[in-house]
């Protein structure tokens, strides 16, 4: 089994905790979170564009409705595969991907990657990478 990802969701599953979603955009984010906590091991096929955390979203259904800005969004994907030193259309283990996570981000960084984001405005997630 494989999941797909965009690279800054490997930011945004640090920090989930199912708050302000619909519930079927929820169940799908708790499903895939719960089956990498579960299997760390599972290959990640790193995407651009959506991928299987963004298939349930209702923005995806209803234009104009779209949380995240397409064009930030696609920045911070490519801010981030440089951070990882990950590659679009490569397969890697999710704990590895974890552990080099880990090992070079921090509090300031992760502030710098997404201080734009709705859900960091919320302050859903700004306490995912405090050491």
């Amino acid at each position: 089994m494989q999941v797909s990802l965009r690279p800054h969701h490997f930011l945004c599953l640090k920090g989930y905790r199912g708050l302000s979603y619909n519930e079927t955009h929820k169940t799908s984010w708790s499903l895939i979170s719960k089956l990498l906590k579960e299997s760390p091991g599972m290959d990640v096929l790193i995407v651009h564009g959506n991928d299987d955390l963004c298939k349930k979203c209702p923005a995806q259904v209803i234009k104009n409705r779209a949380r995240c800005l397409e064009t930030a969004v696609n920045e911070l994907d490519e801010n981030v595969k440089n951070l990882l030193g990950i590659v679009t259309g490569n397969v890697y283990k999710y704990s590895d991907i974890q552990k080099i996570l880990q090992e070079k981000m921090t509090s300031e960084k992760h502030s710098d990657l997404c201080s734009f984001c709705a859900w960091w405005k919320k302050g859903l997630c700004r306490d995912s990478f405090k050491k």
